[in-house]
């Protein structure tokens, strides 16, 4: 198991799963539907998406931690991830998207240790490429069908891990009837639904999480929320902790903004503690 500034990439893309397409146009809201009573209850329907629909997201990250090398030295680390990215739904079976195009418009990568700056590579910055699932197993080309070199293949699926997987995430805020301060626990089935793939890659698996209607106006309406996650390998086990707010367009159910923050610590070859910090905006 290996710690990586990617391993914070899951947190957005749990959250963002539905984020790759843009719904039909949806139907106003009904009738006073903005000015809740005490007693009301809002619904954010899942949209079906169709090919051709594009989002930008723009995503920011931030990882401080400390490692201990041995009980009398620590080094501090800090990394930190801009990254903008262009996706377009190529092809659908249902509501399933089966083919994505993905451009990586622009990405920054930087780790700092012990005060000394370092960039890390990205080689997918300026590239677009297809992902799609074939016999259960996440496949990426160049947009010209050409294979890329695998560095660039395991970073593209970190990102899309979605593709060919119905969108769990949309599907529960879309079953669910919210009312204004309700907090709403994922059940066990929720969390196994939205861990499907977070087998692969070293990437953490979600063990808890809530979300909290906070307010809605005519545009968005703005959940809390709160993550609990794990990471276990042969090296040691991470937990993590994540505390933030969702933002949903009001009117299509589609996120805009996800963010948050919070501390991870344990053992992943060395013992180490920090904060991370994540947010992910969508433009349609």
């Amino acid at each position: 198991m290996k710690l990586a500034p990617s391993s914070v990439a899951w947190l957005a893309l749990a959250l963002g799963a539905c984020a790759t397409t843009k719904p039909a146009t949806a139907p106003p809201p009904t009738a006073g539907a903005t000015a809740p009573a005490a007693a009301g209850t809002y619904e954010f329907p899942l949209q079906a998406p169709q090919v051709g629909d594009a989002v930008t997201e723009t995503n920011e990250r931030t990882m401080v931690a400390t490692v201990e090398l041995s009980p009398t030295q620590q080094v501090h680390v800090l990394s930190s991830e801009q990254r903008i990215e262009q996706k377009e739904i190529v092809a659908l079976d249902g509501e399933t998207v089966t083919k994505l195009k993905v451009r990586y418009q622009s990405m920054t990568n930087q780790e700092t240790l012990n005060g000394k700056p370092q960039t890390k590579p990205t080689p997918t910055v300026g590239k677009t490429y297809l992902v799609w699932r074939d016999g259960g197993e996440l496949k990426v080309s160049y947009a010209d069908g050409t294979a890329p070199p695998a560095a660039e293949i395991k970073e593209v699926r970190k990102g899309n891990r979605s593709v060919g997987r119905p969108d769990p995430l949309g599907r529960i805020i879309a079953e669910h009837g919210w009312r204004m301060g309700e907090r709403f626990e994922f059940t066990a089935a929720h969390l196994a639904a939205m861990n499907q793939d977070a087998s692969q890659d070293e990437e953490p698996s979600l063990t808890a999480m809530a979300l909290t209607l906070q307010g809605v106006d005519d545009a968005v309406a703005t959940m809390a929320m709160t993550m609990a996650l794990a990471m276990k390998g042969p090296d040691g086990d991470m937990t993590f902790e994540l505390a933030g707010t969702v933002k949903l367009d009001r009117k299509t159910g589609r996120p805009l903004e996800v963010g948050g923050t919070g501390p991870f610590s344990g053992v992943a070859t060395l013992k180490m503690v920090g904060t991370m910090t994540m947010k992910t905006r969508y433009a349609y």
